[in-house]
């Protein structure tokens, strides 16, 4: 959401028995969220379910959050050289 993009998260439902250890639970609520945060489709937690949802291209290429900063206007590169430098790359 920090970069204004639409994500699409996907979960299974249901119950897997495993050999060893205790069964996994997979509690679904798959969903698709817009750029501005908005949960555009959620799938139920029980079931299973196709979603749909439009995409708005313009949206997500809107990279402005208010009329004084931008997110690509706003990039500082010379702030990664430093980053990378400190992690030994």
């Amino acid at each position: 959401l920090e970069n204004r993009v639409y994500a699409v998260t996907a979960n299974r439902v249901g119950r897997e028995e495993r050999k060893e250890g205790p069964a996994l639970t997979f509690i679904g609520a798959s969903q698709i969220v817009g750029p501005d945060g908005t949960v555009r489709a959620r799938a139920p937690e029980k079931g299973e379910a196709l979603m749909v949802a439009a995409i708005e291209q313009e949206k997500a290429r809107d990279k402005s959050l208010n009329p004084y900063n931008d997110l690509f206007q706003d990039l500082r590169p010379e702030m990664y050289l430093s980053t990378r430098c400190r992690s030994g790359e």
